[in-house]
């Protein structure tokens, strides 16, 4: 079995990064998302009471920000409902493309205390790596909540200034300046028996007997079976396995792999996109024409994952004839 799935039961919030026109079309959502940080005390720019208008303001041009290529704004959702969003600034000075600037981390009340911050923050972290920046910096409010989060999120301390800025209320507060060198996620061939990639499959398969009642492990024992044209692959960050997959030969169409143990550590978003191109790119390498893999029709996180990269459903193959709980799907090589 193949999933992108976190070692705990599926995830409550749906991530997105969103485009000019759909801040646009969120506006009176953002809007709301802000007046309620507001109002909940938090120091990000804006006085109580939340005045609508100049949040709605303030909205508009974040879009034309994003428009322009400046800004990059992640939302995210909860059962239909935005509970929360961050920001990176990318508009940056010629020897500065290698910096953003991480603001407005924003966590509506009826959603704090779930990890919702570190979610974001996470997503954060792997946007910037996408868009090549290595170095982000931010500042909040001393003695805040937020400090608290930026440094068990491993954010360093490089300074602070008196009187920075008023609190919703209007009092004078310092700020506290952070900043993170962010490592790249790396995607390397390692030996499925190696502790890390050990330890990453048992996470994988704890949470797979726990969701959908079979740890996937059965259809891993053929690794043994093959000499060459397989691949497992690690992808590591500061010395850390954060992620991992595997291509098998079909036995029954030398033509067609099979993708297996797929795992991405919910902690570092983007992770399962650079295993499974790691693993396509050695598929094509080795002249497979095709790849494969089965996951559970019940993992819909799993199922749009691959669609998002390709996949389609195709014939059920050995040995998930017949039963309809499994889900084939393949992606053509040439």
């Amino acid at each position: 079995m193949s999933s992108v799935s976190p070692d705990r039961p599926a995830e409550p919030f749906v991530l997105a990064s969103l485009t000019a026109d759909q801040v646009r079309a969120s506006l009176e959502a953002l809007v709301d998302l802000l007046a309620d940080c507001v109002e909940g005390g938090a120091s990000i720019g804006f006085l109580r009471p939340a005045e609508p208008d100049r949040l709605r303001r303030y909205w508009q041009g974040v879009a034309d920000a994003v428009a322009a290529g400046e800004r990059a704004v992640l939302t995210l959702h909860r059962q239909g409902l935005l509970v929360g969003s961050v920001q990176l600034g990318l508009a940056m000075p010629q020897n500065g493309g290698h910096r953003a600037d991480l603001g407005k981390l924003l966590v509506h009340r009826r959603a704090r205390g779930q990890g919702a911050s570190r979610f974001l923050m996470r997503a954060a972290e792997a946007e910037a790596r996408r868009r090549g920046r290595t170095l982000i910096v931010l500042d909040t409010e001393a003695g805040s909540l937020a400090e608290g989060i930026y440094r068990r999120l491993g954010y360093q301390e490089s300074g602070r200034i008196p009187d920075f800025a008023v609190t919703p209320d209007g009092v004078l507060h310092p700020t506290v300046i952070f900043h993170k060198q962010l490592s790249a996620v790396t995607v390397r061939s390692a030996s499925p028996e190696a502790p890390e990639a050990v330890a990453l499959m048992n996470r994988l398969s704890a949470y797979l007997a726990e969701t959908f009642g079979a740890d996937g492990r059965a259809g891993f024992a053929a690794w043994a079976e093959w000499e060459d044209r397989k691949v497992f692959a690690m992808a590591e960050c500061a010395g850390q396995a954060v992620g991992c997959g595997a291509l098998l030969p079909r036995p029954e169409d030398p033509a067609c792999a099979e993708i297996k143990r797929m795992f991405a550590d919910p902690e570092y978003p983007g992770t399962g996109a650079l295993v499974l191109q790691y693993l396509l790119d050695q598929a094509r390498a080795l002249g497979f024409g095709k790849v494969c893999l089965e996951t559970r029709w019940a993992n819909q996180r799993a199922i749009a994952f691959y669609q998002r990269h390709g996949f389609r459903p195709g014939p059920a193959f050995s040995p998930y004839q017949g039963r309809p709980e499994c889900a084939c799907l393949e992606l053509s090589l040439v």
